[in-house]
């Protein structure tokens, strides 16, 4: 299977009892053919055989830990190996379910929002073993063990016996074979389609898409957190931004829909529609499929001034650019007194030549703010010389400021924003 920066990892199991095994990652050696691939041991399991190797988000990868025994009394579970925080660092296994003696579970693909999908091939019916499909659902409390559902068990008649293969369609339904039963007794393909649940959104789930704070500006790029159940994540390829991805759109106040980036099963990008200016709350929904959610009352404000970094979270080297185009980090700092900054923000409140909402603004006239911020650049106050949209982009402002004489070289030199009533999160520069 195909994981993390695409290089391939493969699971090695065991037969002795108890089972062991390792996880191994394969990666092409140096100067070789298309044979020469070398392979590194990133987990050894101890106690049990890993099978059913998966990738899902950021790297983790998922898969069924045979234990040992016979057939009638083996405990199989369902782990991740999370991995490493830092290069060369260990990987981290968390049990996430483990079964009852005998479930045999054979089969694990993954879902939207990391759901777990699965089947375990000893469920009884009659003379044989029918099989059964279920799901797992991350727990609630960090470290927890993850909520198991049935979702169907086969009975060895027309929908088969025996399941043998899985996977999760572009639909979110589940679709697969099975050994036996069917039409003929050869076997069967079938499909799940499972009730579609009302999408979530978190309590405080909506925040600025640079900092992750609240309030949020209209107009400006925002996040919103929450269990969404896309089944794959989706961008938008153009504009004006669509009001609807995968089957999901949210509404402000039922009826202000919002234009988006991004959806994923967990968040959301969007733009807070610039219709909402003077407003101190409003009422966010998301409706998928046709199936709405409960609403979340959510805080707007005029101003809302946040500094992307190249991290995307908000800290550390922020997302600034020199006149050239090039970041301005430590292989290329700034001149105190000479070089001007380009920061990339949001949050900035009106501009003079507003664009409709989800369209970008425009490339042949400059869309100023109404209010010129503040920039600080090391403590700093700096001179300001455009404030607004950045051209071509849809919620995405620019401010123009150049680094004030007498700074001392810094790789780490603060920037900030600040706006009446608001100052921005803390990103640097390196300054030489």
């Amino acid at each position: 299977m195909i994981g993390s920066g695409r290089l391939p990892y493969v699971a090695i199991y065991t037969t002795s009892n108890p089972p062991s095994g390792q996880v191994l990652s394969l990666s092409p050696a140096a100067g070789g053919g298309n044979h020469a691939w070398t392979s590194t041991a990133i987990y050894t399991f101890a106690g049990s055989g890993p099978n059913w190797l998966k990738a899902g988000l950021g790297g983790v990868l998922y898969g069924i830990a045979a234990g040992g025994g016979s057939s009638v009394a083996q405990v199989d579970s369902v782990w991740s190996l999370a991995p490493p925080t830092a290069p060369g660092g260990p990987w981290t296994e968390s049990t996430l379910y483990t079964f009852s003696a005998g479930a045999n579970i054979n089969l694990l693909t993954v879902g939207s929002s990391e759901t777990l999908y699965g089947a375990s091939y000893a469920t009884p019916c009659g003379n044989t073993h029918c099989g059964a499909l279920f799901s797992l659902v991350p727990s609630a409390t960090p470290g927890g063990l993850w909520a198991r559902t049935a979702l169907y068990g086969f009975t060895g008649g027309a929908d088969g016996t025996g399941p043998e293969a899985l996977v999760v369609g572009g639909d979110g339904f589940l679709y697969g074979t099975t050994l036996g039963g069917g039409s003929a007794g050869l076997g069967s393909v079938f499909m799940l389609k499972m009730a579609v649940p009302e999408p979530v959104i978190n309590s405080g789930g909506l925040v600025t898409a640079a900092s992750y704070t609240a309030p949020v500006a209209p107009g400006s790029i925002a996040s919103v957190f929450g269990d969404f159940f896309v089944p794959a994540p989706l961008s938008a390829t153009g504009s004006p931004l669509p009001a609807s991805l995968a089957g999901l759109s949210l509404q402000f106040d039922t009826s202000t829909p919002a234009p988006l980036f991004f959806v994923s099963g967990g968040q959301v990008n969007l733009q807070v529609p610039w219709e909402l200016a003077g407003q101190p709350q409003a009422n966010l929904a998301a409706t998928l499929n046709g199936q709405a959610g409960a609403s979340q009352t959510v805080n707007l404000a005029a101003f809302a001034p946040a500094i992307f970094a190249t991290n995307a979270q908000g800290s550390g080297q922020g997302a600034i650019l020199d006149a050239s185009n090039h970041l301005v980090d430590a292989s290329n700092p700034a001149t105190p007194g000479s070089t001007v900054l380009q920061i990339f923000c949001t949050g900035l409140g009106p501009v003079a030549i507003q664009p409709q909402t989800g369209s970008p603004a425009p490339l042949n006239a400059l869309s100023y703010t109404s209010t010129a911020p503040t920039v600080t650049i090391g403590g700093v106050p700096a001179g300001v010389s455009y404030s607004g949209l950045a051209p071509g982009f849809v919620g995405l402002y620019q401010v123009n400021a150049q680094v004030p004489p007498g700074l001392a070289a810094n790789s780490a030199v603060p920037v900030v924003i600040s706006m009446p009533g608001a100052t921005s999160n803390t990103v640097t520069i390196a300054v030489q």
